[in-house]
C-alpha cells in the first residue's frame, strides 16, 4: 500500500518537474 503511494507521487513529481521545465523553455 505505501509503497504503491509513494510510487504514485514520485510519479506525479515527475511530470510536475517536466511541466516546470517545459514552461521555462517558453
Amino acid at each position: 500500500m505505501l509503497r504503491g503511494v509513494i510510487s504514485i507521487i514520485l510519479c506525479v513529481c515527475v511530470v510536475f518537474f517536466l511541466y516546470v521545465l517545459c514552461v521555462f523553455c517558453w
